[in-house]
């Protein structure tokens, strides 16, 4: 156990995880607490962001805790990154948050709009500011119009954002 632990190979952490996931099959606090440990040292190992989140999500869904266990592992590991720098679930965290936002958004489009709201949810899937996309949400839900929704952004390649940038340059040019 101790020579996978120390290993730079992804496999032998994978390895442990399983073998510590059986172990602890039974004890919730001890698999919160590996669980963590593993977590840690796929951090301390200094290995990319994406490596770490993969590796993260197959370790996640091999040692599954209760949802109040969860709520604690993400604490510690909150904590953890936020101790050493080390913004690697945060993203994670962030994806999630933001697919959350899109389902909520598409939940209430769809309702309200059916599928007149197709063609300004391709555009909203494209964005990525979550900042935005709360803005959208909460205008979702109060809008006459789905174009009234189009002025909280500028669609990638819009004819909005074309217009400015020619008015930019012609202001320039006097």
């Amino acid at each position: 156990m101790e020579d996978l632990e120390k290993s730079a190979n992804p496999f032998a952490i994978l390895v442990l995880a399983h073998l510590k996931g059986q172990e602890t099959r039974d004890v919730p606090w001890d698999r919160l607490a590996w669980k963590f440990r593993l977590v840690r040292g796929l951090f301390l190992r200094g290995w990319s962001a994406d490596r770490v989140r993969s590796l993260f999500r197959f370790i996640d869904w091999m040692m599954e805790l209760p949802a109040e266990l969860e709520r604690q592992l993400a604490e510690q590991i909150a904590k953890f990154e936020e101790d050493n720098h080390m913004p690697y679930v945060t993203s994670i965290e962030r994806l999630g948050i933001k697919k959350g936002l899109m389902r909520g958004i598409e939940t209430i489009l769809e309702a309200r709009f059916g599928s007149a709201a197709e063609s300004i949810l391709s555009e909203i899937r494209q964005l990525s500011d979550v900042e935005m996309l709360e803005q959208i949400l909460h205008k979702a839900s109060t809008v006459e119009r789905l174009e009234d929704l189009a002025g909280l952004w500028d669609p990638p390649g819009s004819r909005h954002t074309a217009d400015q940038e020619e008015g930019s340059s012609q202001k320039e040019e006097l």
